[in-house]
């Protein structure tokens, strides 16, 4: 018996069984057998073919919501870098308004105006303010220059009250004045003691004469007017003295059609 086994000897537990014949290079694998290769994954570096989808052909983030529930197309911007939006009619009529008014109340006699104008923006403001609209800080100055602007006409309204009380309470007042009055040629003399009275002092004066009369006048109102007339060029003259004699008021011109007036309120004005 040799020491080479029959290999096709059945009874060789070493020998190959019928229909199991390897080659050396294809042993099994003591692990079981392999497992056949997954359809659709490709190898490392092997491009996919059409229709599969890779490991990196995941959709990305920006197509998933976020936190709040919102979801986002790629490249579109989220809310916080939204585009401001535009301001209400409402807060730029309240400030247009405000504007407006508060020029109206630094006019005098103008301001009266400002009233009207000042509360509609400060009616506009407060609407546009409690609806919430965008920009409110236009609101908000159409609110402050419109409380501005009736302030400043209350202040003209309480001034200019104030002056024409103190004017009408010195109009009211009178005292004695001596008014004279002179021309080198024939002029006429209008004296004015009260307001009213105007026509009733009207004098013709000769050329070359001065004429002088005690009056009480209106310590505001009271004046004299020296007039040329018929062509008269000659100087013409006017003063006024107090009841001490102190003159306050003195004027002269001469040529044609001139004019001399005095006042009694040069007087009370320090003049």
């Amino acid at each position: 018996m040799s020491g080479t086994g029959n290999t096709n000897d059945p009874r060789d537990p070493y020998g190959q069984q019928p229909g199991h014949q390897h080659d050396a290079g294809s042993q099994p694998s003591p692990y079981g057998p392999s497992q056949p290769e997954q359809q659709g994954a490709p190898s490392y570096g092997q491009p996919a073919s059409p229709g599969q989808q890779g490991p990196y052909a995941q959709p990305g983030p920006y197509g998933q919501p976020n936190a709040y529930g919102q979801q986002y197309p790629y490249n579109q911007q989220a809310p916080f870098g939204q585009q401001p939006r535009k301001a209400s009619p409402l807060t730029i009529w309240a400030m247009v308004l405000g504007i407006v008014a508060v020029v109206m109340s630094l006019i005098p006699f103008v301001h009266y105006a400002a009233f009207a104008v000042g509360g509609a923006a400060i009616i506009v403001s407060i609407l546009a303010l409690v609806k919430k609209v965008h920009r409110k800080g236009f609101a908000i100055t159409g609110l402050v220059t419109g409380i501005i602007s009736v302030i400043a006409a209350i202040l003209w309204s309480v001034l200019i009250s104030a002056v024409f009380t103190w004017v009408g309470d010195a109009a009211g007042e009178s005292a004695n004045y001596t008014f004279e009055a002179g021309s080198d040629e024939p002029a006429e003399v209008v004296m004015i003691t009260e307001l009213n009275d105007m026509d009733l002092n009207e004098q013709q004066l000769p050329g070359g004469e001065v004429i002088s009369e005690s009056v009480t006048a209106s310590t505001i109102l009271g004046s004299i007017v020296v007039s040329n007339v018929d062509g008269s060029t000659g100087e013409v003259a006017c003063r006024i003295l107090d009841e001490s004699g102190t003159v306050i008021s003195e004027n002269s011109a001469s040529g044609n059609d001139a004019e001399a007036i005095c006042s009694t309120a040069e007087g009370s004005f320090g003049g």
